[in-house]
């Protein structure tokens, strides 16, 4: 991967709450403020579900490209570096096992079937849903997100 690109996220979602609409929000403004090169696909239906200050921080993040409900995720997915799932909860999650059956990395919360998903740091990375947690990892003074050649690896600091 050329280090000068920008990292390309994909998540194939509904834009609420319990889809995890609020990390990708987070996750976003993280990288903004550390002004990394990245690019966020967000593909699926229900926008208008979404809160409003959601909804109008996205529309207003040039970064985030929101795309409707797509038929042909593998098209999508294929575009992107890592498929990113932030779901309170999953049951199965289909968009997770076609990236990986195409080859691309993983970031997905820790809902129970992540783990018969992803073998941390091989496939990709299993982060906590808990928000609290979430922006303990991403965003605090003990350990800082580092994104180097398509592998996300906290470091200590």
């Amino acid at each position: 991967m050329e280090e000068d690109r920008p990292m390309i996220f994909i998540s194939l979602t509904r834009a609420t709450k319990e889809k995890g609409i609020h990390r990708i929000v987070t996750l976003c403004n993280l990288f903004r403020k550390q002004k990394r090169k990245f690019m966020w696909l967000l593909c699926g239906s229900a926008m208008e579900q979404a809160p409003e200050s959601i909804k109008q921080q996205l529309l207003n993040m040039p970064e985030v490209l929101l795309i409707p409900a797509h038929h042909n995720n593998k098209a999508l997915i294929s575009m992107a570096d890592y498929l990113v799932q932030l779901s309170d909860t999953e049951s199965f999650c289909y968009s997770a096992y076609e990236a990986l059956i195409m080859g691309k990395p993983v970031i997905i919360t820790d809902f129970p079937e992540s783990k018969n998903i992803v073998k941390q740091g091989e496939n990709g990375y299993i982060i906590p849903s808990e928000n609290v947690e979430m922006l303990r990892i991403f965003d605090s003074f003990q350990q800082q997100l580092y994104i180097f050649r398509g592998v996300i690896t906290l470091f200590p600091i």
